[in-house]
């Protein structure tokens, strides 16, 4: 049935191609919800050209909607990728985003005050010393400039006010809400930086979201 309807759409779903290391391409598709396998796609690319391609897709990242495969038509397309995206130098300070990505989350829910988010307030869903996702009322587009400050659940924490950029917004499933993926900006003071870092290796050892006894500020 689903195959039928989208036969019956009559449109190849379009990506947004965001990286391509390794021989592999990492997008979005905002459109559809793609199969893994082969898959008929047009790419669009970082310099608006727009390619019809065949894709085998081999992995999808749930928290942040990114998918990655190999590209199999047209031959010389992979060729125009390594182009538009240089390889990364072997560098802490250089990597991908997708390396940088995979930087262990943690689920935990703060408060989240922002002039930028709709309502003014939001809270997170998740975390990381380089983001945050943020559960939203409403859509934000991808690369707003965006400020943030954390009201953490511990009154020995102060707040601490991050800068950073809106990377993806995704609409959440069976909800008028959306998650909305937040990168913070390498140049936020250092001593922010190290307190949520902090903060961050003390909720990993958290049990079911209580300190334990041993939890002191350093």
């Amino acid at each position: 049935m689903f195959d039928y309807l989208k036969k019956m759409a009559g449109k190849t779903p379009e990506v947004e191609v965001l990286d391509y290391q390794k021989g592999k391409a990492y997008f979005r598709c905002p459109s559809a919800q793609l199969d893994m396998g082969p898959t008929e796609v047009v790419a669009r690319l970082p310099d608006q050209q727009a390619i019809e391609a065949k894709l085998d897709i081999q992995g999808y990242s749930t928290e942040d909607y990114i998918y990655e495969g190999r590209v199999l038509e047209p031959l010389n397309l992979g060729i125009i990728l390594a182009r538009l995206f240089p390889a990364a130098i072997a560098d802490a300070s250089s990597l991908p985003w997708y390396e940088k990505r995979e930087v262990p989350r943690v689920s935990k829910v703060l408060m989240v005050m922002s002039p930028q988010v709709p309502g003014f307030k939001t809270v997170t869903f998740d975390l990381s010393p380089v983001g945050v996702r943020l559960d939203c009322d409403e859509k934000m587009e991808p690369g707003t400039a965006i400020r943030v400050r954390l009201e953490f659940d511990d009154h020995r924490w102060q707040p601490l006010e991050f800068t950073g950029t809106t990377k993806w917004s995704k609409r959440k499933l069976d909800s008028t809400k959306y998650w909305v993926g937040v990168s913070f900006s390498p140049d936020n003071d250092p001593e922010s930086v190290r307190m949520l870092e902090e903060y961050y290796q003390k909720v990993k050892t958290m049990d079911r979201g209580v300190f334990t006894r041993e939890y002191e500020i350093g």
